[in-house]
């Protein structure tokens, strides 16, 4: 762990040292090369890329220290069994990592990652070493704390983000991206899931992050659904390993989607109305009992929207990141006591509800972008009991990234049926 002198809680270990803050023009925090126009008031070099954690100058003195864990009998406690290929991608990850390579997993949304992860974990739980697994979205990071709390029932399991700083004897550290700041070389193995995602993706600072919370022998593991073009291509120039899931676990091909053009979303004349379209499906959808989710791509949209759905009587939920009840009304939403939940691309993924339908609110917006549309599409038919469901994107027109996201789905359905993945006909 890293302390600036201020924080430090824990002078009395006596694995403690202390060192400079910037040594030789590099931040010791973060590993930033500070620039010589880098200066402060008082014409003392501080680091510019860390400087949201904490000004770091000059003089400074940091702390590390060994964090203790107590040796613990884990248990890995299954309720259900891995299809066959998630069996083959547990095992590559597992052989990936004790061979010491990189462990890419390119799997669709619902293919079951963090199911097929947990072999890998337990590997490393058993030689009493040290887990982080790296989200980029704090929700996520708080859902799958509780979803590893109960497959490891004796293993301490620690959430980590802005509001939540505790990692003592964890033995697993489920953390934001930006929360790997306080680790140096700390973690036998690392896992960064959604590494396409904001804010992670093409931001150096966490990329550097990442790489300095691993330990130099460390095993690192990289998963995500949507992995650019010329990411597999650099995978597969350096002739590294990586295991493609086109698939989900219930044999069910990917949904996609159901386009319908309006004009305009909201129509704003004396009162906010939303399109009669898009309110004459959402109708349909409830008089079947079906619960739905609507992506909207601006908090103001989301707003507008559930103002005019409620006006209309119809009972919704609105969240997004400046929400703080959202947990509350999530919970909600998954206990099926509301219909509809108003969402933004906040929930575009790390969320499962059984059964639900979605509707994509101005699609051709510049914020859904095809990894967004890919990832919203997921939350649909991610259940064995419901493995379909309706994705209808209300858009102005098509754009190249509905059109990218549109064939990603059919080339990874194309992929699974030619690899006996799916038991329905394309």
């Amino acid at each position: 762990m890293i302390f600036l002198k201020q924080s430090l809680s824990n002078f009395g270990l006596s694995e403690t040292h202390k060192l400079q803050a910037i040594i030789h023009n590099t931040c010791q925090r973060c590993g930033a090369i500070i620039q010589q126009d880098w200066i402060d008031d008082y014409f003392r070099l501080y680091c510019k890329d860390c400087e949201a954690f904490g000004r770091i100058v000059e003089g400074d003195v940091l702390f590390r220290y060994h964090r203790p864990l107590i040796k613990k009998n884990h248990l890995l406690k299954l309720e259900f069994e891995l299809s066959n290929e998630q069996i083959k991608a547990s095992q590559y990850l597992l052989n990936s990592v004790i061979s010491q390579h990189i462990g890419y997993l390119y799997a669709v949304c619902g293919a079951g990652k963090t199911e097929i992860l947990y072999e890998t974990i337990f590997h490393f739980l058993q030689k009493n070493q040290v887990i982080c697994f790296s989200i980029p979205r704090t929700d996520v990071v708080i859902e799958l704390s509780k979803r590893l709390t109960k497959i490891f029932p004796n293993t301490v399991i620690k959430p980590l983000y802005n509001k939540e700083k505790d990692d003592s004897l964890a033995d697993i550290v489920v953390s934001t991206v930006h929360q790997l700041i306080q680790y140096y070389e700390e973690f036998d193995l690392l896992i960064l899931d959604e590494a396409d995602a904001f804010p992670y993706k093409s931001n150096d600072l966490l990329t550097r992050l990442v790489k300095r919370a691993l330990k130099p022998d460390g095993a690192f593991i990289m998963m995500s659904a949507t992995y650019e073009n010329h990411e597999l291509k650099a995978i597969d120039k350096k002739n590294l390993p990586i295991y493609q899931l086109p698939a989900r676990y219930h044999q069910h091909q990917l949904d996609t989607f159901t386009i319908i053009y309006v004009d305009e979303v909201m129509k704003m004349n004396q009162s906010i109305t939303i399109h009669n379209d898009i309110l004459q499906w959402i109708i349909s959808k409830l008089n079947a009992s079906i619960q739905l989710m609507l992506f909207v791509p601006t908090i103001a949209i989301g707003t507008l929207l559930e103002q005019s759905l409620k006006r209309h009587g119809l009972n919704c939920l609105n969240v997004s990141s400046v929400d703080h009840h959202r947990a509350m009304k999530i919970n909600q939403f998954r206990a099926n006591k509301t219909p509809i939940l108003i969402t933004t691309t906040l929930l575009e993924r790390g969320i499962t509800i059984k059964g639900v339908h979605i509707g994509i609110i101005d699609a051709s917006h510049v914020v859904f972008n095809r990894h967004t549309l890919i990832q919203i599409a997921g939350r649909v038919g991610r259940h064995k009991a419901s493995p379909s469901g309706e994705i209808v994107l209300f858009t102005r027109r098509m754009n190249i990234e509905i059109k990218a996201a549109k064939k990603y789905i059919q080339l990874m359905n194309k992929e699974a049926y030619n690899r006996g993945l799916i038991n329905n006909d394309l």
